[in-house]
């Protein structure tokens, strides 16, 4: 994958986290903690990597369901 191709995708990445409807973060999080396990031929690096991004995915949504605001992204 390029360098242009993945900064698009990690853009597009933010973006759904700061402007995406919270429930939908909160379902993602949840699905990417969910399938940490389920990724054959992983490292222990990897799948712990998967679960730590859910975690953080889920911690998100719950702050922003709470009412609670981001700070604006970063340029």
């Amino acid at each position: 994958m390029s360098a242009p191709a993945l900064q698009g995708l990690l853009h597009d990445a933010v973006a759904f986290v700061y402007y995406g409807d919270p429930i939908e973060v909160l379902l993602v999080g949840v699905g990417l903690l969910l399938s940490a396990n389920l990724i054959e031929s992983a490292t222990r690096l990897v799948e712990n990597g998967v679960r730590l991004l859910g975690i953080l995915l889920i911690i998100v949504a719950l702050v922003r369901l709470m009412g609670f605001t981001l700070p604006p992204p970063p340029v």
